[in-house]
């Protein structure tokens, strides 16, 4: 099964193709944000997100959600070491339990800030995340009810980790719980 969806072509290319082309002759400088959406739509059709979805034929689909983590409302908590636990088990662990893929993306994703700019700037697309603000993204692919189903499970999983609290020991030592 996995070999067979590796072979299948990804059925958005002549459209992909077709931005990237498109996206060449966009300058960036003059056209910033028509620059950014077409960056952000190459993104989701290379992942394979669905746009559309077949409920009649069950079909697999793949969804995604992005959700932002509150770092500027709670400066001083560490909302990356509460979802990673200990050596990553609780992300893992939550991963696992919901059967739907994470990732921690963004600025602040990557511990050594000098490391994360130096990755920045080498151009490499994957690593255009961390140009946007700090989230954790969230994959679900199935069937398209099993998939929203595990997408709304995983939802309610993580938002008990991105819930601070003043006794859990993620706080930085100076500051945030100084103030309530």
């Amino acid at each position: 099964m996995a070999e067979e969806r590796q072979m299948r072509p990804n059925e958005n290319q002549p459209t992909i193709d077709a931005i990237e082309s498109e996206l060449q002759s966009i300058d960036e400088e003059t056209f910033p944000n028509l620059h950014q959406l077409a960056v952000k739509e190459l993104y989701r059709l290379r992942g394979g997100i669905a746009e559309w979805l077949d409920v009649v034929g069950n079909r697999k689909c793949k969804i995604r959600a992005k959700l932002m983590i509150p770092v500027d409302d709670y400066p001083g908590f560490n909302f990356v070491g509460k979802l990673l636990g200990p050596g990553g088990a609780t992300l893992k662990q939550v991963q696992e339990q919901t059967m739907t893929k994470m990732a921690i993306l963004g600025k602040g994703s990557i511990r050594n800030e000098d490391k994360e700019k130096e990755l920045l700037d080498s151009g490499d697309p994957k690593y255009k995340h961390l140009k946007e603000k700090l989230h954790l993204q969230i994959d679900s692919l199935a069937p398209p009810s099993e998939s929203y189903y595990r997408m709304s499970h995983a939802l309610a999983e993580v938002k008990k980790y991105m819930t601070p609290d003043e006794n859990d020991g993620y706080f930085q030592q100076q500051g945030f719980c100084q103030g309530m």
